[in-house]
């Protein structure tokens, strides 16, 4: 397989991810624009990341398969932690060793 369909997918999130990283940070914390930006960064490294260990899966690289899944795995976390409130536990702290 030399080109895969779903490979623009990935690089545009990937883009998509690097823009709206940076304008997350630029923006002030708590402020609509920042909250936007930072919801729309982890739908792309969401689905950079998903995208990449599927292309990877294809082409027997496992260990892309571990970074892609580690790079899902710590964007899902740092979402719960950022919308968890002060004080608040949830269900993925209690399920946690």
């Amino acid at each position: 397989m030399l080109f895969s369909p779903l490979l623009p997918v990935h690089i545009s999130a990937g883009v998509v991810g690097i823009l709206l990283g940076t304008a997350a940070m630029s923006f002030r914390k708590g402020s609509p624009r920042h909250a936007l930006a930072g919801k729309v960064f982890v739908i792309a490294m969401m689905t950079m990341s998903s995208s990449a260990v599927y292309l990877a899966l294809t082409k027997h690289q496992m260990g892309n398969v571990l970074g892609g899944t580690f790079a899902f795995y710590l964007v899902t976390t740092a979402w719960l932690t950022a919308r968890r409130g002060d004080g608040e536990t949830s269900l993925f702290d209690w399920a946690r060793f």
